[in-house]
């Protein structure tokens, strides 16, 4: 339902992509942030729970990088306001 198979050849990939534009416009705007932190992923989990239940709208992900020595969070949300 939400998965494309695009052909890679150029006039192919315009038409087919034409096509299934329309599945990825939104008249609401989407907001995002990132941050990246200097603290591994299991140290922020208590703050980011909490950020959660603070904002229940706001879709976040917690991604660990440089070895896991620091994490990367992303916030996503539909209402500036939020």
């Amino acid at each position: 339902r939400n998965v494309f198979v695009l052909p890679g050849v150029p006039p192919f990939f315009r038409n087919k992509l034409d096509s299934i534009l329309d599945s990825f416009v939104t008249s609401t705007p989407i907001f995002t942030a990132r941050a990246r932190v200097t603290a591994p992923e299991h140290i922020l989990v208590g703050c980011i729970n909490a950020v959660v239940a603070e904002f229940p709208k706001v879709k976040i992900g917690s991604y660990p990088v440089n070895e896991m020595k620091d994490t990367v969070v992303t916030f996503e949300w539909m209402n500036q306001g939020e």
